[in-house]
Order: structure tokens, then C-alpha cells, then sequence
């Protein structure tokens, strides 16, 4: 038992050794645009050994303007290589086929920088 529990643990230490990411937090999005009147805001942050950063916050609400069309802007703070920068990105979508529970849904979005 205690063999067991030894190579697990030797097995995690080393599978950390270093971490890859895909890019981002946020690859895809859901298709699902909320009722109209919510609102939310997502955030997240990420933290690199040698000090550079990102942070995002994403506030949005779900509006009418002739059908649900979720408008949201993120906005990025980062440090790379010592160098800061700030994004804004404001971003709009819309629902075109809703999802429902084992079937798939389809909306278009759109955004700039």
C-alpha cells in the first residue's frame, strides 16, 4: 500500500515540473446568451515565475435590442518582459439557435481591440 503511495506522489512531482498553456483561459465561448437584464462579470489572472502577468475582467449584461445580444468589454492589464499594457476589447453576441440539453446551439459574436 504504501509502495502505492509513494509512486503516485513521485509521479505528480514530476508531471509538474513545467506547465504549458493553450494560449489563453478562454478559448472557446458557450453559445448560450443569458435573459435579458443579466448581468455578470468573469475574471481571472495568471502568474509567471519571472514576474510577468496577466489579469482580465469581463464584465457584460444581456440587452434588448430587437433579440437577447449579450454586449460585454474585457479589459486586460499585463506585464511582459517588464513592459505594462492595458486592453480594452469590447465584444457583442447573439444567440441564432438556441442549445438545449444534448443538442447543440449556434450564435455569432463579434469584437475589436
Amino acid at each position: 500500500m504504501w509502495m502505492r503511495v509513494v509512486l503516485c506522489a513521485a509521479s505528480l512531482a514530476l508531471a509538474a515540473v513545467e506547465a504549458r498553456a493553450a494560449g489563453g483561459a478562454y478559448i472557446t465561448d458557450a453559445a448560450d446568451v443569458g435573459e435579458i437584464g443579466n448581468c455578470k462579470v468573469e475574471s481571472w489572472a495568471s502568474f509567471a515565475s519571472n514576474q510577468d502577468l496577466i489579469g482580465v475582467a469581463n464584465p457584460s449584461c444581456v440587452v434588448d435590442l430587437g433579440r437577447a445580444v449579450e454586449l460585454s468589454s474585457q479589459f486586460a492589464r499585463t506585464r511582459s518582459e517588464g513592459e505594462w499594457n492595458t486592453l480594452v476589447a469590447p465584444k457583442f453576441k447573439t444567440n441564432l439557435i438556441p442549445t438545449a440539453y444534448g443538442m447543440w446551439g449556434l450564435s455569432i459574436g463579434g469584437g475589436a481591440i
